[in-house]
């Protein structure tokens, strides 16, 4: 489903029929929007500012966010923490995981990238990974050998497998937010990640 009439409308129904948990989740979300996605939210004074006031003119502006498309379910589910499905436009965030900062940013990264490739050209998300490689690479020694070990073949391919796809943008971003939120590296992104660090 990629129709941008069809995602409104389950987010409509989704709106009006929300539990209060997930109004809370929904509200949360938000703040981390807010907080910590400036830059793939095309944001003034975010990373890419320098190129927003070009992209703005070549396009019909950019309005990148969880309003009007994101709907979030709290599901009783043993077999995964949170899961974002990118054509249906909904996270689902197990309950037992539904106060894990670390859950919910990792499932917002999925989402926030699936605007940018829906919605922006290629070029814009290879100018994100270049900005956030610069803007980690003063933190983060080894920087570009952790971008290798997370692309490994197994390592990578394992990962796919099981959950879709982390790759260079999404683990650079999980970093960002690990070193902004104070978790150890890794974290946000999991699959055992905080190990190599």
């Amino acid at each position: 489903m990629t129709n941008k009439e069809d995602i409104r409308n389950l987010y409509d129904a989704w709106w009006n029929n929300r539990t209060p948990e997930e109004c809370a989740l929904h509200y949360m979300c938000y703040e981390y929007e807010e907080e910590y996605f400036e830059d793939m939210l095309l944001k003034d004074d975010s990373l890419l500012n320098d190129i927003i006031a070009t992209v703005s003119e070549c396009t019909d502006g950019i309005f990148l966010g969880i309003d009007g498309c994101l709907r979030l379910y709290i599901v009783d589910d043993s077999d995964f923490y949170g899961c974002y499905y990118g054509n249906e436009c909904k996270i689902e965030i197990n309950r037992k995981y539904l106060t894990d900062k670390s859950v919910i940013l990792h499932e917002l990264i999925h989402f926030y990238e699936h605007l940018l490739e829906k919605e922006q050209k290629p070029f814009i998300r290879e100018l994100l990974v270049l900005e956030l490689y610069n803007k980690l690479s003063t933190s983060i020694p080894d920087l570009k050998e952790h971008i290798f070990k997370h692309c490994e073949l197994y390592s990578y391919t394992k990962t796919f497998q099981e959950s879709g796809e982390h790759g260079v943008l999404f683990f650079l971003k999980s970093l960002d937010l690990d070193i902004r939120c104070g978790f150890p590296l890794g974290t946000v992104c999991g699959y055992g990640r905080n190990e190599q660090f």
